[in-house]
């Protein structure tokens, strides 16, 4: 089966609709498999491991959330010297968490749409009562990927808009190249001509290939300044209001915020990164929904100076990232 999903990641990947990124961690994945093929399928697992690049990443994201951290600290003399050096750095660790971030996503889908539509699946499910241990492993990784997608479209659906403009990118073309052959074998077209413009067509192709999609995390701060309660504002006011808050991460499954009836101490929380679990009880039942960078916790019962009915806490879960 680990052989059959080898030959799909690798036809994915001349058909143009797998970066080389996500190709390299699926094939790498699949090689230490095949070395050990009595023990537990568990790909996924090594897929993340492999996708996130462990320690470097965790130690990019913390320079990154440090930095943002201390530079809103500075006095307005150490900024205007900082600006400039903070601003590069950042703009490197953006770009590299979310080059990893669309790396990690890519191998999800691709190995969730591999498991969903194997031939050997279907195959192990009309013979489920000699490899149902098998299938179990199967239905177990599918889930673990199917769950990882849902909670990075609730976190940064730009990422998977991302991949689908490169996967269409590509797909196009390649077609004009198919047009321009076909327009050449019609007569319609000098073949000098052809030869000129399908080698600029190959150019795009291939550097486009080599990039693959391509999406940087926005600043805290324009995240902050896009956030619907402070968007009509004047940038002056948001510089305050940015000013006054407190920048705090969090790990996941740590408590951010309990509001109930009882607080006596009201704030307005704004996720700049990442998920949050949101749990609220009230009189006729319970709630639990999850959330994404942008969302607003808090704004309601500020305005009111008073909390609202029921009680909500917000739980930490994490990004695509594992941090």
């Amino acid at each position: 089966m680990i052989g059959g999903l080898k030959r799909r990641f690798k036809q994915r990947r001349i058909g143009g609709k797998l970066s080389i990124g996500a190709y390299l961690t699926l094939e790498q994945v699949c090689n230490e498999k095949l070395e050990a093929p009595q023990e537990r399928l568990d790909l996924w697992d090594l897929l993340m491991k492999k996708a996130r690049e462990g320690i470097i990443v965790q130690i990019m994201a913390s320079l990154s959330y440090k930095g943002t951290k201390s530079f809103k600290r500075a006095n307005s003399w150490a900024k205007h010297i900082l600006y400039y050096p903070y601003s590069l750095m950042s703009k490197i660790f953006r770009h590299y968490l979310g080059k990893t971030m669309l790396v990690a996503c890519e191998v999800a889908i691709e190995y969730h749409l591999a498991l969903s539509t194997s031939e050997h699946v279907k195959w192990l499910k009309l013979h489920d009562e000699n490899f149902w241990t098998l299938l179990q492993e199967v239905e177990q990784e599918i889930k673990k990927s199917h769950d990882f997608i849902i909670d990075r479209e609730v976190e940064a659906p730009d990422t998977f808009r991302a991949i689908q403009s490169y996967r269409a990118a590509v797909v196009v073309l390649k077609s004009m190249q198919k047009f321009v052959e076909d327009l050449v074998d019609a007569g319609v077209m000098e073949e000098n001509e052809g030869d000129v413009i399908y080698s600029h067509v190959d150019d795009k192709l291939r550097k486009l290939e080599l990039t693959g999609p391509v999406w940087r995390p926005p600043k805290f701060k324009d995240i902050f300044c896009t956030l619907r309660p402070f968007s009509c504002l004047e940038p002056e006011t948001t510089k305050v209001l940015w000013q006054m808050g407190l920048v705090q991460e969090y790990k996941p499954e740590q408590l951010i915020c309990a509001i109930s009836e009882q607080s006596e101490r009201l704030g307005v929380f704004h996720l700049l990164s990442g998920v949050v679990k949101s749990v609220r009880t009230q009189d006729h039942g319970g709630r639990e929904e999850y959330y994404g960078h942008g969302s607003c916790f808090g704004l309601l019962s500020a305005l009111r100076f008073a909390p609202l009915s029921g009680s909500e806490s917000i739980v930490a879960v994490g990004n695509a990232l594992g941090i």
